[in-house]
């Protein structure tokens, strides 16, 4: 979860809108991910975890104990893993006691909500004792805004978050992408990411969401990768597959 990565929807897969395959042959990312159930060779897929760990990802991860997992993909959120941090924190616990510490928590957006969210986390990490945060656990959350300048002012936000909780370690912006509906914005938040990662020491990977998301939900044409008949588009795809800084 090195670079800039993807996030792929099973939406996108079941719909055959653009094969897996093709898709990774040509934006080419560090790193992906996806909420299908897949046990694939690819050391560059990161297995997600949500609210309840599947007897397969327990085992991959007991194979594989240098794999990392994502856990936890917006617990803050009703509409998603809707998990609180009394419940959250038990469940990190039988993971790593069980599989291993090469773990992505909890995938929070950085918002109001979610770093309230992360508050009551920490502490009951805190309260709960050994083993408290593993040192090679990795921070993941998601960062949505308008321009590229609101994305700095996230990040900031998160960062500072780790220093005055003395409790820094790598961090995976795992979803990320512009809330705007212009192109200009989507290509600014995208250009931004891309500076970040060359310019934060604890940003160590970013992952645009998404490949193509829209036939599932309208909304998100704006920020796809691939169009609807499965091309990569013209600007935000162009980008994304010709920028070779996400290699570094």
């Amino acid at each position: 979860m090195i670079g800039f990565g993807v996030g792929l929807p099973q939406e996108s897969i079941s719909e055959n809108i653009v094969s897996p395959v093709r898709l990774l042959d040509m934006l080419r990312p560090n790193w992906w991910y996806t909420w299908l159930d897949l046990v694939p060779q690819d050391m560059s897929y990161v297995p997600m975890v949500r609210r309840t760990p599947m007897p397969q990802q327990f085992a991959l991860g007991q194979r594989d104990r240098t794999r990392y997992f994502f856990l936890g993909n917006e617990p803050e959120r009703q509409d998603q893993d809707n998990t609180s941090p009394e419940q959250f924190v038990p469940g990190m616990k039988v993971w790593i006691e069980n599989v291993g510490e090469c773990i992505a928590v909890p995938g929070v957006q950085v918002n109001d909500g979610g770093m309230r969210w992360l508050d009551e986390f920490l502490y009951r990490v805190r309260q709960a004792g050994p083993p408290r945060l593993p040192p090679h656990m990795r921070w993941h959350v998601h960062i949505y805004a308008n321009d590229g300048q609101e994305w700095t002012q996230k990040w900031l936000r998160f960062h500072r978050w780790m220093q005055d909780n003395r409790c820094h370690r790598p961090v995976v912006v795992s979803e990320t992408a512009s809330i705007s509906t212009t192109i200009g914005n989507q290509l600014d938040v995208m250009s931004t990411a891309y500076n970040a990662l060359r310019k934060y020491e604890w940003l160590i990977g970013i992952g645009w969401f998404s490949a193509h998301y829209s036939t599932f939900k309208p909304e998100y044409e704006r920020t796809d990768l691939f169009n609807k008949k499965g091309q990569l588009g013209a600007q935000i795809g162009a980008m994304y597959a010709g920028d070779r800084s996400r290699k570094d």
